[in-house]
């Protein structure tokens, strides 16, 4: 399981490019330690940075001959948001 809140990024930091990254190169680090020949990806997040991992991901793995087996999107789906905040009175 990687995260950005595992590697300490909290708050509006973990929409960022550079804890997309972060998550990315602690995966590919365990993975290299481990040798790795088969995955399951399981993501969640948003999906702006997600394409751009999922890229990157798919270039080390086609380099390092790594077989990603699937993709699944474990995202929350929206049930109805949360309560509105109270009315401002003037």
């Amino acid at each position: 399981h990687f995260s950005c809140g595992r590697l300490g990024i909290k708050g509006s930091k973990k929409k960022t490019g550079y804890a997309t990254h972060q998550v990315i190169r602690t995966l590919i680090k365990r993975l290299k330690e481990e040798n790795t020949q088969q995955v399951i990806l399981y993501v969640a997040g948003y999906k702006r940075k997600l394409s751009t991992a999922l890229g990157i991901l798919l270039v080390y793995f086609t380099k390092n001959n790594v077989r990603l087996l699937r993709i699944q999107n474990v995202q929350p789906i929206m049930y109805n948001g949360t309560r509105p905040s109270k009315m401002r009175r003037v």
